[in-house]
């Protein structure tokens, strides 16, 4: 797999690698991330089809994604800490 091209966004990096037979489009923000993967032949032949591909709309959806995935981290992180924290006694 080959870094191939990239797509500047301001709310996250968006890079293309290429294999021989698919590219995938991995988007980072932070300390998550998501691949989308293209076979090669399904419509997509070349970098240019594949930032086609990549428009505002499916970056701006990625993003809200992005969120979704921060709040899920955040509330196990909650609930992990509500359990660890009720094996203490309270002190008052």
């Amino acid at each position: 797999m080959r870094i191939v091209g990239d797509i500047p966004n301001p709310y996250c990096k968006i890079t293309i690698f290429k294999t021989t037979s698919r590219f995938s489009v991995k988007f980072e923000q932070g300390n998550f991330e998501q691949t989308f993967k293209f076979r090669i032949g399904d419509a997509i032949n070349n970098l240019y089809d594949v930032k086609t591909i990549i428009t505002e709309d499916f970056t701006q959806q990625v993003l809200e994604h992005f969120e979704t995935m921060g709040n899920i981290k955040k509330q196990a992180f909650n609930n992990y800490m509500k359990d660890f924290l009720d094996e203490f006694d309270t002190i008052i």
